[in-house]
């Protein structure tokens, strides 16, 4: 009864500890990515800007499919105020339009402009987990000659990168806390049932033993007290 309890208890405990722990470190593990990613992105948005700026579409084209071919990138494309796709590795995408209904635009467009993130976590239709880097790209005065002075957002650089690692990782984590928690379990449970078998339950087994032999006539039983705790004063 004593080991269920204290097995209860620390399931408990630990599980309150585990969830705590594991809950922290996917919110780490979330955060460093959306560190990562934004400055990545402040990059891209850079040479896009100087690219726009000399008017040179195939640079801009050639730095939008050079990201979107690196490790973890899903795609990098840019949407004008309006919506549509001005900049995609992927042709097809070019001059398709991006409504509010759309899924991945009610993630952001549900909440009220000043309560956005700039980063967003999604599942796509094959199950695929995607993380969402949205960076406006602002009308500056070198844009005006093109684009004029009334706006002050131009579009949107959106990037797309996986979350197969950090996934990976965390089901790992998850795999690695389950198994200290039963390896600490089984550890607390040996090291208790041994603790009691020594000190009270085998010494209250020989004291059983003996009073039954006493009452069965066999007066010459005797049980040594062994310390000076409660069961050898008993």
């Amino acid at each position: 009864k004593m080991t269920f309890g204290v097995i209860l208890i620390l399931v408990v405990v630990m599980s309150v500890v585990f969830v705590i722990q594991y809950t922290w470190f996917r919110r780490e593990m979330i955060e460093r990515l959306g560190l990562s990613s934004t400055p990545l992105s402040d990059v891209i948005k850079g040479s896009l800007r100087h690219a726009m700026a000399t008017r040179d579409l195939d640079e801009i084209n050639h730095i939008v499919a050079n990201v979107s071919k690196q490790h973890g990138v899903i795609k990098v494309f840019v949407v004008d105020k309006q919506g549509v796709i001005r900049i995609s590795p992927d042709a097809a995408d070019v001059g398709r339009r991006l409504t509010l209904e759309d899924a991945t635009c009610q993630i952001c467009h549900e909440v009220q402009a000043e309560n956005r993130n700039k980063t967003v976590i999604f599942t796509v239709a094959d199950g695929q987990r995607v993380f969402r880097n949205v960076n406006p790209i602002a009308n500056e005065p070198a844009c005006y000659g093109c684009h004029g002075s009334r706006d002050k957002i131009l579009g949107v650089l959106i990037s797309d990168f996986s979350m197969s690692e950090v996934d990976a990782r965390l089901a790992s984590t998850f795999r690695e806390m389950l198994l200290s928690l039963a390896i600490t379990v089984l550890v607390t449970v040996a090291t208790i049932s041994l603790t009691m078998n020594r000190l009270v339950i085998g010494r209250l087994e020989r004291f059983v033993r003996a009073t039954k032999l006493l009452g069965t006539g066999r007066l010459d039983q005797e049980v040594r007290p062994e310390g000076s705790d409660e069961i050898g004063e008993l």
